[in-house]
């Protein structure tokens, strides 16, 4: 399970975690690396595809297009691989871009789209 935790000590940021559940029970958590979190910036609203090879998030983290933009991760039985990509100007604008959602039988992908 992936899920938001906003940070106790510093409102202006929030953290991607893990939780691993066996026999019905949550028994690891952790926050996930800076290739998703970065200190000092928000990234949350994680939403795992279907087939569980991708992590879709929400960011205002550096390297965007303005406001909050959305990333994606691969992820494989070990956990992440590799770099979070966002995911690009087709999608991301100056505005602010959350809540994503990957519609699988229709390659749709579902996203709130406000603007500064």
């Amino acid at each position: 399970m992936f899920y938001t935790r906003w940070s106790d000590a510093n409102r202006n940021e929030s953290f991607i975690y893990m939780a691993k559940m066996q026999d019905g029970l949550f028994y690891q958590t952790y926050k996930l690396s800076e290739t998703v979190n970065k200190v000092g910036y928000k990234t949350m609203q994680p939403f795992v595809s279907f087939d569980g090879t991708r992590l879709y998030f929400s960011s205002n983290k550096p390297g965007g297009f303005g406001g909050f933009d959305l990333y994606v991760c691969n992820i494989d039985e070990k956990g992440l691989t590799g770099e979070a990509k966002n995911l690009g100007k087709t999608i991301n604008t100056s505005g602010d871009e959350t809540t994503p959602f990957f519609h699988a039988i229709s390659n749709t992908l579902f996203l709130v789209q406000t603007d500064m």
